[in-house]
C-alpha cells in the first residue's frame, strides 16, 4: 500500500485539519499564537508554572508536526493529551502523525479516542476510515466513512468529502 503520503489529498487534508484545528483554542491553540483561553488556564489552574509548562509543549509540538517530524511530535502529542484529556485535536495530531508513519494500528486507537471525545468529528472518521481501510479492513473503513459522511448536513461538504472517499479509496462505497 505504500507509504503514508500515497493516497493524495488525504493526508494534506488531515494535516492542514490538525494544524488549523491546534490554532482555534486549547493549550494547544497558545502554541499557535491565539490568545489564552478560560478553559484552558482552567485545566492547570492558576499554577503559572504548570500553564507555562503545557503552553511550551504546545509550541513545540506543533513545530515538530510542522516541521514533518512525527517521531518528535507523537510523545510531545501525547503529553498534551495526558494535561489535556478532553482536547480530541491531540488525538487527531497523534492519529495523523502514525498515518504518516504508516503505523495503521496506533493511528487507529488515537482516532477511536478522538471519536469517543468527539463522536461527531469528520476527521476523526475520516482519519479511522483510512486507518482500517490500509490494514485492508475494507467492511470497517465503509461503515466508519458513512457515519463520518452522516455527520455533514446535506448540501453542505457531504458530497465533496463523499466524492474525494469514492476516489481515494477504491471499494469504499458511501451513500
Amino acid at each position: 500500500m505504500g507509504t503514508g503520503r500515497d493516497y493524495g489529498g488525504w493526508a494534506l487534508g488531515l494535516g492542514l485539519f490538525v494544524l488549523v484545528s491546534l490554532g482555534t483554542g486549547g493549550c494547544a491553540g497558545l502554541g499557535a499564537g491565539s490568545e489564552e483561553s478560560a478553559e484552558s488556564r482552567a485545566l492547570v489552574g492558576d499554577d503559572d508554572a504548570g500553564y507555562r509548562e503545557t503552553e511550551s509543549v504546545a509550541l513545540a509540538a506543533t513545530h515538530a508536526l510542522r516541521r514533518r517530524n512525527y517521531r518528535v511530535a507523537i510523545p510531545l502529542y501525547e503529553e498534551l493529551a495526558y494535561r489535556e484529556p478532553a482536547d480530541p485535536a491531540h488525538q487527531l495530531a497523534i492519529g495523523y502523525a502514525h498515518i504518516q508513519l504508516n503505523s495503521w494500528s496506533e493511528a487507529r486507537r488515537a482516532f477511536e479516542e478522538a471519536l469517543r471525545l468527539d463522536p461527531s468529528s469528520p476527521e476523526a472518521h475520516l482519519g479511522l476510515g483510512i486507518s482500517l481501510y490500509k490494514v485492508d479492513d475494507l467492511l470497517g473503513a465503509q461503515e466508519v466513512l458513512q457515519r463520518g459522511l452522516d455527520t455533514f448536513s446535506p448540501g453542505s461538504e457531504r458530497d465533496g468529502w463523499a466524492t474525494l472517499v469514492a476516489r481515494q479509496l477504491p471499494g469504499v462505497i458511501l451513500e
